[in-house]
């Protein structure tokens, strides 16, 4: 997998209570953009594990699939 293939988005996460204050950006979507695979993480309190949960489920998704880059 291409790390250059990857679309990576960020975006806040709201506390439960609907409380807007002191939260950061922490939610991530990442997409395959060859194969349209897209993995959404938000369980982790950091962003950096969010994005790495999140490609971790990507190179799984791939895997299964049995993507080949070389595919139409």
């Amino acid at each position: 997998m291409n790390l250059e293939d990857l679309k990576i988005e960020t975006y806040p996460i709201i506390p439960e209570g609907g409380q807007k204050v002191n939260y950061h950006s922490r939610g991530v979507k990442i997409t395959h953009v060859p194969s349209e695979l897209v993995a959404i993480c938000t369980i982790e309190r950091s962003q950096t594990k969010n994005r790495d949960v999140a490609i971790a489920m990507i190179e799984a998704g791939l895997e299964k699939i049995n993507w080949n880059h070389h595919a139409i």
